[in-house]
């Protein structure tokens, strides 16, 4: 019986933990660098910015429904 309970315990838990997850990646505003990129551009110009990772990224300004953002190129295939 008690092995029963934490069973249900514990998948209820877990299923806490992946809705909670998926959650906060839909609410995940994109980061502001990509904002200030375009700060002074308009949509369709080229653009850059440092992510997080220090990992510099360039893409075009994007006119979103309410802004214009840098959203990145599509990154480059490996060919084999």
């Amino acid at each position: 019986m008690k092995k029963n309970f934490l069973t249900k315990l514990s998948l209820f838990a877990f299923s806490l933990f992946i809705a909670f997850n998926l959650w906060a990646e839909e609410s995940k505003e994109p980061p502001q660098e990509m904002f200030d990129a375009c700060k002074d551009k308009n949509a369709g110009d080229r653009c850059s910015y440092t992510n997080e990772r220090y990992q510099t990224i360039s893409g075009i300004c994007t006119k979103d429904s309410r802004v214009i953002l840098c959203y990145p190129d599509e990154p480059k295939k490996k060919e084999h």
